[in-house]
């Protein structure tokens, strides 16, 4: 799901901003001046994880598309992508559930 302000989160919550992925980390009403990546004490940089592996965001265009051999988590699941330059959300297309 996307960032949005106005909006109450709850820890652990991810949400998306700027095609990175946040996680919550104190409850909070979001507002525009408290984007994830300028309030590190509320929002955990999901992206800068240095072992495991990264939930999975949606590509934007070409940015950021998936590659054969790729992993991701998603809702709950690890997934490993079987397609190239895949932008399919996993469950939908060109993914397996390892």
């Amino acid at each position: 799901m996307e960032w949005m302000p106005n909006e109450q989160v709850e820890v652990g919550w991810e949400r998306i901003f700027d095609i990175k992925t946040y996680q919550v980390i104190q409850a909070h009403q979001t507002q525009t001046d408290w984007t994830p990546p300028t309030v590190p004490a509320l929002w955990k940089d999901m992206n800068q994880r240095p072992a495991g592996i990264a939930p999975w965001v949606q590509p934007l265009g070409t940015v950021g598309m998936y590659q054969i051999g790729d992993k991701v988590t998603h809702n709950g699941f690890t997934w490993q992508s079987t397609a190239p330059n895949n932008v399919w959300e996993p469950g939908i297309y060109g993914w397996v559930k390892i």
